[in-house]
């Protein structure tokens, strides 16, 4: 199954500045940590939400979960990341 509406996929630049690469997050350090391994940082945040579109957009979703706060897609692949694009 493909992601719905991946064509329409907008990715929130809070979620990614404030949650997925800030270091001070309560919930998101080790997050930030993980992605600056592959290059990704605040100043190119950029880079991560178009990285996340395209994975929506080419892989197939593996798991749905519903819950209070809407329906929940989990896309499994290779994310393409600044190290990756610099060989």
């Amino acid at each position: 199954m493909n992601l719905p509406n991946a064509d329409q996929a907008q990715v929130d630049r809070k979620k990614i500045t404030e949650y997925l690469l800030c270091t001070s997050h309560p919930d998101g350090s080790n997050k930030a940590i993980f992605f600056s391994q592959f290059g990704f940082t605040l100043e190119n945040w950029k880079l991560l939400a178009e990285s996340l579109r395209k994975h929506g957009a080419t892989y197939n979703v593996t798991k749905v979960v519903e819950s209070e706060y809407g329906t929940r897609y989990s896309v499994d692949g290779l994310l393409e990341t600044p190290d990756s694009r610099n060989p």
